[in-house]
């Protein structure tokens, strides 16, 4: 009994849920000044990354290809033009998952 009170103790604290008063704070790093790291232990990229100027601000690319050839079934005759038509962002399914 006492090792069964045990056990139901411990699971009792991992499963504790959060408390709705607990926040979760994102913390996205990207190479802000633009010197070819991400900078992950230090503070070199946090300054400035608010905003993005000419000569710094980290740069995303979309990856909005046609991943299973799903836009070249469609279109026909297909182009890389047509991109801007059909394309993996044009809906909110994951379609290459790397």
């Amino acid at each position: 009994m006492k090792i069964l009170f045990a056990v139901s103790l411990l699971l009792g604290t991992i499963a504790a849920a959060p408390k709705k008063t607990d926040t979760l704070k994102a913390d996205i790093r990207a190479d802000t000044n633009r010197d070819g790291r991400v900078d992950v232990t230090g503070s070199t990229d946090v300054q400035g990354k608010q905003t993005w100027t000419e000569k710094r601000g980290a740069i995303f690319l979309a990856n909005i290809g046609d991943t299973d050839g799903r836009c070249a079934k469609k279109i026909k005759p297909y182009s890389g033009k047509d991109y801007t038509r059909c394309h993996n962002a044009d809906d909110d399914i994951q379609r290459a998952e790397e």
